[in-house]
Formats: C-alpha cells, sequence, structure tokens
C-alpha cells in the first residue's frame, strides 16, 4: 500500500474542509465545490507556498471565500 506524504496529507485535508464548507456555506454541488477549489488562486498559493500550506484549513478556507466573494462581486457588477 502507497502512504501519502505529509504534504499530500496537508494538501488533501485542507481541500476537503475548503469543500466541506462551500458545500455548507453556500449550498453548493460536490462537483461545482471541487472544481472551484482546484481552480482558485488559494489552492494554488496552497500548493507553492509551504508556510501559507502550513495553516490551518480554516484559515485558507477564509482566503478562498475572499476569492469567491471578490469574483461574485465582479460578476454582479458586469
Amino acid at each position: 500500500m502507497a502512504t501519502r506524504s505529509k504534504t499530500e496529507l496537508v494538501i488533501g485535508t485542507a481541500t476537503d474542509v475548503m469543500i466541506e464548507k462551500l458545500i455548507r456555506d453556500y449550498d453548493a454541488t460536490y462537483e461545482w465545490a471541487l472544481s472551484y477549489v482546484l481552480g482558485s488562486s488559494t489552492y494554488q498559493r496552497m500548493l507553492s507556498d509551504k508556510h501559507f500550506r502550513g495553516e490551518s484549513p480554516l484559515y485558507i478556507y477564509q482566503f478562498l471565500q475572499k476569492e469567491l466573494n471578490r469574483s461574485r462581486s465582479v460578476v454582479t457588477e458586469a
């Protein structure tokens, strides 16, 4: 059985939390939440920034939430 590295575990856990929170907070579907998280700049930052990745999943989710709210306001203004 293959074991996951600590980095993969941290990223996977934070991703799972963000998806679960999007589903609960925004009544989103799993597919939409997964797609949004994986396509977000927050996720990209988590992949590339070791210190950011080391923060709690809920702290990281706050960044995702701000990103989502910014993108929603841009769509509303358009």
